[in-house]
């Protein structure tokens, strides 16, 4: 287990999307580890206007797709968009460490608390940004270069 805290400047970007977990310890010979053996990730709200960007069912293309074997969507499959999800204080988020995600902009200097959880033996690439670089680009999933707008942080809070 394994916690960073999480600063972002004022006026930051949002990070690109990446995932948190090392595709080779996340997929031995190409199959997922079991579920009650998959690494997760938390992230604790500390301040108020906690947001993550997610791309969810990313992880289930990344099954069809290492990241290794293609640089382009399989046939049949679609981009998929990113989704904005708000986290109150106090609240956290788990999610699989190979749900594709990135860090949200901030106006203002932003903190908040993320940790790993994982199973004995693994492996943990720390900053292990970028692994699916090839496959999640901008132009397969979409959404993510987009500048978050107020009715994006609404719907999110309501969501």
């Amino acid at each position: 287990m394994g916690r960073v805290v999480l600063l972002s400047e004022e006026r930051c970007e949002h990070q690109h999307v990446h995932t948190d977990g090392d595709y080779d310890e996340m997929y031995p010979q190409g199959v997922a580890l079991p579920e009650e053996r998959f690494p997760v990730s938390v992230l604790l709200a500390l301040q108020k206007d906690t947001y993550l960007r997610v791309w969810r069912g990313g992880h289930k293309l990344l099954e069809r797709c290492p990241p290794d074997e293609a640089d382009e969507l399989p046939p049949g499959l679609q981009p998929i968009d990113a989704e904005l999800v708000h986290v109150p204080v106090g609240h956290m988020i788990m999610f699989r460490q190979d749900l594709p995600h990135g860090g949200e902009a901030y106006e203002r200097e932003h903190i908040r608390l993320h940790s790993y959880y994982e199973p004995t033996g693994y492996k943990h690439l720390v900053d292990a940004v970028g692994p699916f670089s090839d496959i999640f680009s901008d132009t397969l999933l979409h959404g993510w270069d987009r500048p978050t707008t107020s009715n994006d942080r609404k719907r999110a809070k309501e969501g």
